[in-house]
């Protein structure tokens, strides 16, 4: 049986080669250190939410009641309709979801700026 590896290229940095647990391990400490170095929320694993802090009003995410794509993009599109949402808080927002949910997101989530970008991904096609 042979093994499959994954080479992921940082600019300016050698080329590290992994197995896919390796990998898949990476990603998870990657996961791991986003959610810990949040500047605008904090992610509260026991209460599953993701709350801002004070100067943002007494708002949260309830990520209990994300279940599907639909779920996930409602939260990304309602928390960026408010006023107090500013650009480097919601670019953060579109971060700690990608990294709560990686399996739930439909498309491609980008921000740039005060804009989301989000690229359709066809699934269908084999």
């Amino acid at each position: 049986m042979s093994e499959t590896f994954i080479w992921d290229q940082t600019p300016g940095e050698p080329t590290p080669i992994m197995s896919l647990e390796e990998y898949e391990q990476y990603k998870e400490a990657e996961r791991k250190k986003q959610l810990k170095n949040l500047k605008y929320q904090k992610y509260h694993k026991n209460l599953k939410i993701l709350k801002y802090y004070k100067e943002f009003g007494d708002n949260e995410v309830d990520l209990e009641y994300v279940n599907c794509e639909k779920d996930f993009l409602f939260w990304i599109i309602h928390l960026h309709s408010k006023r107090w949402m500013t650009c480097e808080a919601f670019s953060e927002l579109v971060i700690a979801m990608k990294a709560l949910f990686p399996k739930l997101i439909p498309a491609y989530v980008e921000t740039i700026g005060n804009e989301v970008i989000v690229v359709e991904v066809d699934n269908s096609r084999p």
